[in-house]
């Protein structure tokens, strides 16, 4: 017999279980996270080797300071029972073989620092963090008009013009466009190791939007990135949900048009097994890449 549940997430990562813990604690609702990996926890998870535990992915988390949606947030997701560690004031440096230079968790110390380092920048130096700081703005806004309703989705466009042309740029243009000096171009551009794009290839949205997450320094969960999804699994447990590892779902089953549940191979016991999901709620945290790759497939359903 398929087990039913109020809803299923396929994916671990932060996405999935974001999702899946505000639907347990704001709605009550019973989750069923679906986890391919052995691990929960996407880029959050550990692994262990030799006694020694591995972090995958996190490094450090910036705008966690009490009081920022971002914590309130994992505040609420966690019931308070996620703790954060400061990094220490000069969190990155970055090492270049003739200079290094120390990032503090001070935005007004830090544009001071680049200033002093580079006199003759002054004023472009003063309008990058501007431009930082607006053009991060644009690119939430971005992402608020997505999930507004069509009439005021409609507004934040017409609002979001203003400054698309500067967020659009690559970062390679910006900073060539507005710094003179090819070792402070060198040396603003190097945060791109956080989101993984060079600068010919990243928007300066993007860009802006990493930097301006760590002007006021940058934090670490207590305990190691294994306790982000830990913590968020309880309040998922708590509401009668579950998460499951090694299970690949296959298919989003379909019928009459709705998603009704998620067709999945169970890898978890002696011998791997088909087993079938049922939920009128099916999210799906697969991965763009997994999705385009062809290994995905929704299919229509008439015998449940």
């Amino acid at each position: 017999m398929d087990e039913t549940w109020d809803a299923i997430v396929i994916g671990s990562g932060m996405g999935g279980l974001a999702a899946a813990g505000f639907l347990a604690r704001a709605g009550a609702r019973k989750v069923l996270v679906l986890e391919k990996h052995s691990e929960r926890g996407g880029q959050t998870h550990v692994f262990r080797r030799d006694g020694a535990s591995w972090d995958v992915g996190l490094h450090y988390i910036g705008n966690l300071q009490p009081g920022t949606l971002e914590r309130s947030l994992f505040d609420f997701l966690s019931d308070g029972a996620l703790d954060w560690n400061r990094m220490t004031d000069d969190f990155e440096r970055f090492i270049y073989p003739d200079f290094a230079f120390s990032v503090p968790s001070d935005p007004k110390r830090y544009e001071q620092r680049l200033v002093e380092r580079y006199p003759d920048e002054a004023d472009a130096i003063r309008r990058y963090f501007r431009d930082i700081r607006s053009t991060a703005r644009w690119y939430i806004l971005g992402i608020q008009r997505q999930m507004a309703p069509r009439p005021l989705a409609f507004l934040l466009a017409q609002i979001q013009r203003f400054g698309a042309a500067k967020a659009t740029l690559t970062t390679a243009e910006y900073l060539k466009r507005n710094i003179r000096s090819p070792e402070l171009r060198a040396l603003l551009a190097t945060q791109w190791g956080d989101y993984g794009l060079q600068p010919k290839d990243s928007a300066f949205a993007l860009h802006a939007l990493v930097v301006a997450s760590y002007l006021n320094g940058a934090w670490f969960p207590v305990g190691g990135a294994g306790r982000i999804a830990r913590t968020i699994e309880l309040g998922i447990e708590a509401a009668g949900g579950a998460i499951r590892v090694c299970q690949e779902a296959t298919e989003i089953l379909i019928e009459n048009g709705r998603a009704v549940g998620v067709k999945a191979i169970d890898r978890g016991g002696a011998g791997p097994r088909v087993v079938r999901y049922r939920a009128p709620v099916v999210i799906s945290d697969v991965g763009a890449r997994s999705l385009t790759g062809g290994c995905w497939r929704r299919t229509a359903t008439s015998d449940g």
